[in-house]
């Protein structure tokens, strides 16, 4: 197994694919033993014969592409392959990959240049223009740039896959396809930038059958599956294999992603940590592991385990920018300081660091220089769904709703899968006082995190705006079965009130009793004790329950105000009650 990774990292090194090279590498020092994996071995995987020139021109001309590809100069390196007729697949795919890059950097500068045009419909009526101004969405206005190579390279990779075909029928070897897991994997990005997602899928499937060990395709076969019963049918069911029927490593890496990434944290975790026993020390799969806990809520532990990260690796900004969101919601500005200075040590112009730094500004409420640094991750690495997700954070801080939409919609275009995008487009369209586009954006959420009590106390409050009492009620049921208990007193003290409105007194009763518990073990006080009180000891009087009457009446006398009088006329209801009573 190690020597399959160190190839593979090789392989994917030689090809310019940097992040599944270093992938590769980095989990091969991490395998536990040498042990043969036989169940990989009936995987259908291209030999590397085709790699190599048979030319001496040609292997120099791959020589030289390599090296204009490491210093970005993609259309020379395209060049020099075409100009020398090189026809490995090594060749092709470098030539090929390289107009792919050179288009995605033309598209992003046409990006940048869109964002830096004034964009007057990001800026709220009677809004004064944020310090950073209406652009930060990112060309968020719109239709998005396309890459301009993509219509090119893919009619000459399907010429390029007839060419092959035609050899092997020479050869009358039909056994492989005409293009190998390195080309799929190029035809797959090609096709999605197309819009063309099912087949992007089907190339994206085959890639990873004939090459299983490049993690980029992997990612890529994960972010066109539009859910985790898409993931399934692409594995051939809930018990079935891909790669050919074969049980293999890279399958079960990419089912513990896929567990993650549609929000099934447990699952993902056991999956995870089930790799970590043959990859003891993969900061990869530390990282998975702590961004699952984070998912759950469980923040001490996901911080643990970001710890332990950083301290067999200090100078690994891996996994950083979850772990500042970890210090921002526990509010530890002292810790988030220090990270933000080390990310900036480090490297200040990596996604990850502009994400830390914005979230430590973001916590010093200085909102202006947050969306700055949030903006710059954006312009470095234009799929940082996160980053437009605190962007349209900061936006709403600001109040500047309309940018702040535009960002929470260009994070759910890049991942469907967000639920912290669709949750802030719920507050962002209830904030407009537009319930109906708040229950739609709400749902999205709460789909996605079905058992977030956060989820469905919002959306009840949506149906409540639309006064649509029974699925708000509904809504609010569902948030008690929730496994986090952060919103429970506001779905207990909603579910009493609209009970009450529906003449249920014994139901409403029932809720203001949780919700008065709930609050009590929590020693909070306010006006939803006041109200629950209230409710209550009018209740008891009524059902001739004196005792529970009295003792509800004795805690509101403590309060100052109109209760404090209500409580003395019921103190003497009952006191009359029992007087006639005893007479009787």
């Amino acid at each position: 197994l190690k020597h399959k990774l160190c190839r593979a990292s090789e392989r994917c090194s030689a090809r310019g694919l940097f992040c599944a090279a270093k992938w590769a590498a980095e989990l091969a020092a991490c395998c536990a033993t040498e042990e043969a994996e036989g169940q990989e071995e009936c995987c259908s995987v291209e030999t590397e014969a085709s790699d190599t020139e048979s030319s001496e021109r040609g292997a120099d001309a791959v020589r030289v592409a390599r090296v204009c590809l490491d210093s970005r100069e993609y259309l020379r390196a395209a060049s020099v392959l075409a100009a020398s007729g090189a026809r490995s697949r090594r060749a092709v795919f470098v030539r090929y990959y390289a107009r792919f890059l050179a288009g995605e950097r033309r598209k992003l500068e046409e990006q940048r240049a869109a964002a830096a045009a004034p964009a007057p419909e990001a800026q709220a009526p009677g809004q004064p223009p944020a310090v950073v101004g209406a652009a930060d969405t990112v060309a968020c206005y719109g239709e998005p740039p396309a890459n301009k190579e993509a219509s090119s390279l893919r009619a000459e990779l399907a010429r390029e896959a007839e060419r092959r075909q035609q050899e092997q029928k020479q050869q009358r070897d039909s056994c492989r396809e005409p293009l190998d897991g390195f080309c799929l994997y190029l035809l797959a990005l090609v096709l999605r930038e197309l819009a063309q997602k099912e087949d992007a899928k089907k190339a994206a499937v085959a890639s990873v059958s004939a090459f299983p060990w490049n993690i980029s395709a992997w990612e890529l076969l994960g972010s066109l599956c539009e859910d985790f019963s898409d993931v399934q049918a692409v594995l051939g069911g809930s018990a079935g294999t891909l790669l050919g029927g074969c049980q293999h490593v890279m399958r079960d890496m990419f089912i513990a992603s896929a567990l993650l990434r549609w929000h099934r944290n447990e699952e993902s975790v056991n999956a995870h940590r089930a790799m970590l026993a043959r990859f003891p020390g993969s900061a990869y799969l530390k990282a998975k592991v702590a961004v699952s806990l984070f998912n759950m809520q469980k923040y001490d532990k996901a911080e643990a385990e970001f710890e332990r990260i950083f301290s067999d690796d200090p100078f690994t900004l891996e996994g950083a920018d979850t772990y500042s969101n970890i210090l921002y919601v526990k509010e530890d500005l002292a810790r988030l300081s220090v990270l933000a200075r080390k990310a900036q040590v480090v490297d200040r112009f990596r996604p990850e660091s502009c994400v830390v730094i914005g979230n430590y500004y973001s916590l010093r409420r200085q909102h202006e220089r947050a969306v700055v640094y949030f903006r710059r991750a954006t312009c470095l690495d234009p799929a940082n769904q996160p980053a437009y997700t605190l962007m349209g954070h900061e936006y709403l801080q600001l109040k500047n709703v309309h940018a702040s939409i535009a960002c929470y919609r260009a994070a759910v275009a890049l991942d469907k899968a967000d639920y912290r995008a669709w949750y802030g487009l719920g507050q962002t369209y209830q904030l407009l006082a537009q319930p109906l586009y708040a229950a739609y954006y709400f749902t999205r959420a709460s789909e996605l995190r079905p058992y977030d009590a956060r989820m469905w106390c919002a959306l009840g409050g949506c149906y409540e705006a639309l006064e649509r009492t029974q699925p708000a009620i509904s809504c609010y049921t569902r948030a008690l079965e929730a496994t986090n208990h952060c919103e429970t007193n506001i779905a207990y003290g909603r579910l009493a009130r609209l009970h009450q409105s529906l003449g249920a007194a014994s139901k409403a009763a029932h809720y203001y009793r949780c919700d008065l518990e709930a609050r009590d073990a929590e020693q909070s006080e306010g006006p939803e004790v006041v109200e629950a009180l209230r409710y209550l000891a009018a209740y008891c009087l009524d059902s001739d329950q004196l005792e529970d009457a009295e003792r509800y009446c004795g805690r509101l006398l403590e309060f100052v105000g109109s209760e404090h009088e209500e409580a003395k006329a019921i103190l003497r209801d009952i006191q009359h009650r029992r007087r006639r009573g005893g007479a009787h």
